[in-house]
This record gives C-alpha cells, structure tokens and sequence, in this order.
C-alpha cells in the first residue's frame, strides 16, 4: 500500500480527531495534525473516513498503519486484541466449515451439493455464533462509567491541548513537552509513552454489536467463498482437497502446528463418520 502524503496525513489525522471528539484522544491526533501541514483530500481519505465510521478505529489500525500514519502506537495494543480476535473467529469457522465439508464428503454428496453446503453454512452458523456472543457484549457496553471526581484530568474542550492534559496528569513540564515535540515527530514510542503515564488516553478496546458482526461475518464468508471457488473450478473432490490444503495451510501459519493437528483430527473424524452412516 502507498504511504499516506502529509496531506492525506493531515485529513487522516483529523477525522481521527472528529471520531475521537468528546475525550483526551481528540487533543491527541490534533497535536500530531498540527505537524502535518495543510489538509487534502482524495479518494482513500474518503473512503477511510467510511471506514472509520463503520468499523471504528480498533478495525482499521492495521490499514492505517500501512500507509505508515504517525501516532498510531497508542492502539498497538488493541489492534493485538482485535487481531487475535479475528483470528480466532476465523479458526472457528474453519473448523465448523471443515466439519460439515467433511461430513459430506462422507455421506456421499456431490460436489455441487457441497457447494450448496457452503452458502448454507454461513446462513446457519453465523446468527448462531452472534447470538451466542450478544450477551456478552451487550453486557461489557452497559456498564455505566465511573461518576467525575474533582480530581479527574479536564475535558478536551477545558484543557489547553495535550500539554495541558499531560500536566493535569501531574507530568513534569519538561518532560511533557519533550513526548509531545517526540510525538510531533513521528516518534511512536513517545505516544506509547504518553498513553502509559496518562490512561485516559487509552482507547477502549470493546467491540460493539455491529463491529462483532462484521468481523463473524467476514471470516464466515471468506472460507465458504474459496471453498465455493475450489470445488466448482476442479473436477471431482480434488477441490475438497485442495480446500483442506488451503484450510490447514492457513491454520499452520496463523497458530501452531498442535491446533493444526487437532482441527484436521476434527475433520477427518466427521468424514469417518460420514463414511460410516453411509455404510451402514
């Protein structure tokens, strides 16, 4: 992906503060945005900004970081979070999606039945798992934040910048200064830095209903659609084949050759058992 242009920089960066309007972050992207220059906008800052009201922040760190965006460190740890999320969405659809397959396979389906397999998939499994997760989720965004107190950092609006906010968090001058010219910069570190000595700079890393949703149903849709592409492309069942190759390369690369082992034991034991109730 092209690196963002200070111009393109600059639009980014104030969208962030747009979205982030109404706590500490909002000073934050606006200090870096200062540094940017004069705004522009193009077409990848429109979409961003698309983007960024859809997924929110959390979802598009890792596009933003791509094209090397300044200040971006402070949600390194939630993009973590969200990766491993992901990932483990997409494993559970995997081996869910690998099971049915291979329980078909057993009973003697053909290909084109399979396939049919694959959309209805999707259909089925994804209102199961978001239904299961709701709870959950509905029950981390309702809790209710903690009530001001007359030691709480000011309001973006009240403070003066972010150097106001970092010595309301009892920073020494000196020393703020010196993470806000380093922030400036494109130093990252000095943004991690300032998210340590100032928590309410860390963003939250809770993923509302919609965000959940988006997430389940891209990593249902993915495998089904590749599987769909295997098995109408090859004869016979080597697109099966070759969507397990596919299924397990993935796999090994994003975990661990155990979870391999125990996924593709999953798998083969629904086939086993598809072969058996058709035998029998």
């Amino acid at each position: 992906m092209r690196a963002w242009d200070r111009g393109e920089a600059a639009q980014l960066l104030r969208q962030l503060s747009d979205h982030e309007a109404g706590n500490c972050r909002q000073w934050y992207w606006l200090e870096i945005a200062a540094a940017q220059g004069k705004a522009s906008s193009s077409w990848r800052t429109r979409l961003m900004g698309i983007l960024l009201k859809v997924l929110g922040i959390n979802a598009c760190v890792a596009i933003l970081q791509q094209g090397n965006l300044p200040g971006l460190a402070l949600y390194a740890p939630n993009l973590q979070r969200w990766q491993q999320h992901s990932q483990q969405i997409m494993l559970d659809q995997l081996l869910f999606l690998g099971c049915a397959l291979g329980l078909g396979f057993g009973l003697g389906l053909l290909p084109a039945s399979l396939q049919l397999l694959c959309w209805l998939y999707p259909l089925i499994f994804l209102p199961l798992y978001c239904w299961r997760h709701w709870p959950r989720a509905k029950a981390t965004n309702s809790t209710q934040p903690d009530a001001p107190s007359d030691e709480a950092l000011p309001g973006p609006e009240a403070a003066l910048g972010l150097l106001g906010i970092a010595l309301a968090a009892e920073i020494q001058p000196s020393h703020a200064q010196q993470l806000i010219q380093g922030l400036k910069a494109g130093n990252d570190e000095c943004g991690h830095r300032l998210g340590e000595l100032i928590p309410e700079l860390r963003p939250d890393a809770t993923l509302d209903h919609f965000q959940h949703g988006c997430t389940a149903l891209a990593a249902g849709l993915i495998p089904a659609g590749l599987a769909c592409l295997c098995l109408s492309v090859l004869p016979s069942y080597w697109g099966l084949l070759l969507t397990g190759l596919l299924f397990a390369g993935w796999i090994y690369w994003q975990h661990s050759r155990q979870v391999l082992l125990t996924t593709a034991a999953a798998w083969l034991g629904c086939a086993a058992l598809g072969k058996l109730r058709h035998w029998l």
